[in-house]
């Protein structure tokens, strides 16, 4: 992506989803995450004040849509490693997030860690599993979603979030598997 279709797109999103009265907002400015923020700051040179000059664009535009700002969520997959840290505060993220703990978790008992042992050194995200790694248990994904929403329920109002990993996916995965066992799967969820 080049700065200028960063541009166009952000303008759009202010446009056409900040609009939207369902859109997912904190303290009233909406949520945006970048995912792949390698690619994010390649489109920019590597050149963290470039990128932060783009972001302040984005906020400028969604303020003067009249919302406060947006608040912008830095997935840390992609960030550079040797100062992490700094790119977040230098590019004003708001928050953070991982598409998926087990990027920030070794598995213990590797290749196959029971999903209990595995995610109670992670919170953030509650990953479903995944069929054929070890972590497909109904019950155990319960208990990981009971315990992400009572580290939520510790945060202001507002930011009560719980990310619930790979939904997207599950249509390729776990919903493609038989009936009963997709219902195993929600009735951990509702």
């Amino acid at each position: 992506m080049t700065p200028a279709t960063f541009d166009t797109l952000t303008s759009y999103v202010v446009e056409t989803y900040f609009q939207h009265p369902s859109f997912l907002k904190i303290d009233g400015k909406p949520y945006f995450s970048i995912y792949e923020m390698r690619t994010f700051l390649e489109s920019f040179g590597n050149d963290l004040d470039a990128a932060a000059a783009a972001l302040d664009r984005f906020r400028a535009k969604a303020k003067a849509a009249g919302f406060p700002g947006v608040h912008l969520n830095a997935v840390l997959w992609g960030l550079p490693r040797e100062s992490p840290d700094d790119a977040i505060r230098r590019l004003g993220f708001d928050s953070t997030t991982s598409y998926a703990w087990i990027h920030h978790n070794r598995l213990p008992d590797f290749p196959a860690t029971d999903y209990a042992k595995a995610a109670a050194a992670y919170f953030g995200s509650v990953k479903e599993g995944g069929g054929s790694n070890g972590l497909d248990r109904p019950a155990a994904f319960r208990e990981a979603l009971e315990r992400a929403k009572a580290l939520a329920a510790a945060n202001p109002p507002g930011q009560r979030i719980v990310t619930l990993n790979a939904w997207n996916e599950w249509g390729s995965r776990e919903l493609s598997r038989t009936k009963s066992k997709s219902v195993c799967w929600f009735g951990s969820v509702t």
